[in-house]
């Protein structure tokens, strides 16, 4: 019987440099875990578009069982199928929830979707 191992890691900060780059190290090392036949999980807050270059980078990961959580876990990806494993969908009285308090506090809100980021300014800027 073979202990397979898991390794999840944050992007920012933790797996890329301050250049958002791979260090070479870290990519051999990631290879080197995988073909023991472990897995590597990319774990991070990002939406799934702005994560394929770095899943390109690294190579090994794409068709392998390794999964990629997306949006702090709203969305995990096999990167093996490329099926969707779990998606959790704001609804639109959620989403008008967060831009109706958005605007109360005076904070602009971004709302990442599979292939664009929203920018909603609720501040006015009228003087």
């Amino acid at each position: 019987m073979t202990n397979k191992k898991i390794l999840a890691c944050d992007l920012d900060g933790t797996l890329l440099n301050s250049n958002g780059q791979i260090s070479i190290n870290n990519k051999t090392s990631i290879k080197e875990f995988i073909t023991k036949g472990n897995y590597f999980i990319i774990s991070t807050g990002r939406p799934l578009f702005r994560v394929q270059s770095i899943i390109d980078d690294i190579g090994c990961i794409r068709n392998t069982k390794n999964i990629v959580m997306c949006f702090n876990g709203g969305l995990i990806v096999d990167l093996e199928s490329n099926h969707i494993i779990q998606e959790i969908k704001l609804t639109q009285e959620e989403l008008q929830e967060i831009l109706d308090f958005s605007k109360e506090v005076k904070l602009d809100c971004l709302v990442y979707t599979k292939d664009l980021i929203h920018a909603f300014s609720t501040i006015d800027s009228r003087p």
